[in-house]
């Protein structure tokens, strides 16, 4: 398995167990393929997620990406996932978005998610950084 993690996000952690932990509590390597951190998004500071949310929970607790760019969709990808190397499998040539796998997953029934309970601060740009810095959100 892979942990994939992008370096622009900082979490506060909410409770005993560390956050990767959970994540791969959430793992089964029989039901998934992917399995992602999803960010409510009232618990995200920085200036880069404002607006529509990237996920929502279908009425089985499947993970649905906001294809539409609808309202509704409360949670934002962390940037963290875990990722089986059987994804690559007849994956694009070259350069190509982790998204293209995620979608494929979801389509296979095989994505997972496991929503942060903590905080999540973007450090993306200086204004970023100093949202974090001056948050509200954190404890």
């Amino acid at each position: 398995l892979f942990v994939v993690l992008n370096s622009d996000q900082v979490w506060d952690e909410d409770g005993f167990k560390p956050l990767l932990w959970r994540l791969m509590d959430g793992w089964n390597d029989e039901k998934y393929d992917i399995v992602l951190l999803l960010q409510d998004m009232k618990t995200i500071c920085g200036d880069d997620y404002h607006g529509l949310g990237d996920y929502k929970f279908d009425v089985s607790g499947r993970p649905v990406r906001n294809l539409n760019k609808e309202a509704g969709f409360p949670y934002k990808f962390s940037g963290i996932s875990i990722v089986h190397p059987r994804v690559f499998k007849n994956s694009p040539d070259g350069k190509f978005s982790m998204v293209a796998l995620y979608d494929r997953a979801q389509g296979e029934g095989r994505l997972g998610a496991v929503v942060n309970t903590g905080v999540m601060y973007m450090m993306s740009s200086p204004e970023a950084v100093a949202a974090a810095e001056n948050s509200r959100l954190s404890r």
